[in-house]
């Protein structure tokens, strides 16, 4: 009984294991997709363009009642301007941006 048990939590930690790495996988490819439209934007649009966008946005966003978005939108026009400066992105940086809107 003990030995099944045993066996059995090994088959779990296992899974935990693999879909860990899945979800990890997973977000690496959502990050790259993210950076990648940043990166197209920032080349494709001058600042005054997202600048003005982004108030439109914001605009639309409050009369819609969806503040919760606000800071999104905040982010990503700083995630632009951060890739304008430094011509890159990292993971790291965009998580620990997400990480600071919930607090």
């Amino acid at each position: 009984m003990l030995s099944l048990a045993v066996a059995g939590t090994k088959v779990r930690v296992v899974d935990l294991k693999e879909s860990y790495e899945r979800v990890r996988t997973g977000l690496e490819v959502e990050l790259g997709r993210y950076r990648d439209l940043v990166a197209n934007i920032a080349q494709d649009y001058p600042a005054r363009v997202v600048e003005e966008q982004t108030d439109v946005l914001k605009t639309e966003l409050k009369e819609r009642g969806r503040q919760l978005f606000l800071p999104f939108a905040d982010l990503f026009r700083s995630h632009l301007l951060k890739f304008r400066e430094a011509g890159e992105l990292a993971s790291q940086d965009i998580l620990d941006d997400l990480r600071s809107l919930e607090q």
